[in-house]
C-alpha cells in the first residue's frame, strides 16, 4: 500500500523540528523508502549535534555522505537505513525483509555496509553474507508464516513467489521439482 501522506508530513514536521542537518532514518526512513511497512513505530530521525524533540527517537550519528530527499524530506540513504536498521529489529527476517523490498525496487542498497562499534554489525554482516536480497520476496503474512514453517522445521529455503511458465509461484524447491 501507497504510504499515506499524513504519514509524509508527519516525518517532514519532525525532521524539521530537529533543525538542520537531521534526516529521517531508521524505522521511519524504511517506511518511507516503502521497503517496510509502518506498523506504529516511533518516528525516528538522527542528527549530527546534541537535539532532542519529545515525539520523536533521536539518534546521533554523522550523516555526511548518507542524506538524500525523497518527497522532499531529508532522509538517509537506503544503505544507510538498512545499516540503521540492523541496530534496532528485533527479528533478523524484518533485516531479509528489507533488503528483498529495496532489490524489488531497484533502489540502490549496495553500500549498506557494516560499520564497528554498531549494535547491529553482526546481523548486518550475517544478512550480506548468507541472504540474497530480492530471493525470499513475500506477499502476505501467510507466505511469511510459511517461510518461518520452513525454517524452524529445517526445510532448504525455497525460491518464494517466482515465475514458472507464465504463473506465479508462491514457494518453489527446484532440486526436489516441488511447487507450494
Amino acid at each position: 500500500p501507497a504510504l499515506a501522506s499524513i504519514a509524509v508530513y508527519v516525518f517532514m514536521a519532525a525532521v524539521l523540528a530537529c533543525g538542520d542537518g537531521a534526516a529521517l532514518s531508521h524505522f521511519s526512513a524504511a517506511v518511507l523508502w516503502e521497503i517496510l511497512e509502518d506498523r506504529g513505530q516511533s518516528i525516528h530521525v538522527t542528527v549530527e549535534g546534541n537535539r532532542v524533540r519529545r515525539g520523536v527517537m533521536v539518534h546521533r550519528s554523522p550523516l555526511e555522505g548518507h542524506r538524500l530527499r525523497r518527497r522532499g524530506i531529508v532522509v538517509t540513504t537506503v544503505g544507510r537505513t538498512l545499516v540503521d536498521l540492523a541496530d534496532v529489529v528485533k527479528k533478523r527476517r524484518t533485516l531479509e525483509r528489507a533488503f528483498d523490498e529495496a532489490e524489488y525496487l531497484h533502489l540502490d542498497w549496495h553500500d549498506a555496509q557494516p560499520i564497528p562499534g554498531r549494535r547491529g554489525s553482526g546481523l548486518l554482516s550475517s544478512v550480506l553474507a548468507v541472504h540474497e536480497p530480492g530471493t525470499t520476496r513475500t506477499l502476505s503474512e501467510l507466505e511469511e508464516r510459511f517461510l518461518a514453517f520452513c525454517e524452524k522445521h529445517g526445510f532448504p529455503r525455497p525460491e518464494v513467489n517466482v515465475s514458472i511458465e507464465g504463473y506465479r509461484c508462491d514457494f518453489v524447491w527446484r532440486e526436489q521439482r516441488l511447487i507450494v
